[in-house]
């Protein structure tokens, strides 16, 4: 059922294999090798993509709001791992070198990121050493968690 509702070839592909091969252990262990070095080379290939965002953004050859759209699309594509994805942006978030402004952009996309990375922000946050621009991401913060209540309990 899987490969003939999937709108992925390739797992339409994996899925054929298995089934064909009446589910011999070598050609399972072959599907998952292969699908193994497809996420890692998707991985590579998003984080490169990420860091040229990156690069770009500090050398201002991309425009603040474009660089956020394209984080949040690369990281997501790229089913980035939870773990490296919320330190990426935490660093981000926490960073001098980044302007604050992309950082409110960030918290606007709060709603976005699962749950074990939100909490994680929330975290670093809070333990971060208080200065201007980290007491009003505090209250950025409260405001758009705020919202999200009120919002979950109107339905």
């Amino acid at each position: 059922m899987l490969g003939e509702t999937t709108r992925h070839d390739l797992v339409r592909q994996c899925v054929s294999l298995v089934t064909d091969s009446a589910f011999d252990p070598g050609a399972i262990a072959r599907v998952r090798a292969h699908a193994e070095r497809i996420v890692v080379h998707t991985r590579r290939e998003y984080t490169l993509a990420l860091r040229r965002n990156l690069q770009a953004l500090m050398d201002g050859g991309i425009a603040p709001r474009r660089f956020v759209r394209e984080f949040f699309q690369l990281t997501e594509a790229g089913n980035m791992r939870h773990d490296i994805r919320r330190r990426l942006i935490i660093s981000l978030l926490l960073s001098p070198a980044i302007r604050p402004s992309i950082k409110f952009l960030m918290l606007e996309n709060f709603y976005r990121m699962p749950r074990p990375i939100r909490v994680g922000i929330i975290s670093a946050l809070l333990r971060a050493e208080s200065t201007r621009h980290i007491e009003i991401m505090k209250e950025e913060l409260r405001w758009v968690i705020q919202q999200e209540r009120l919002a979950r309990d109107a339905h």
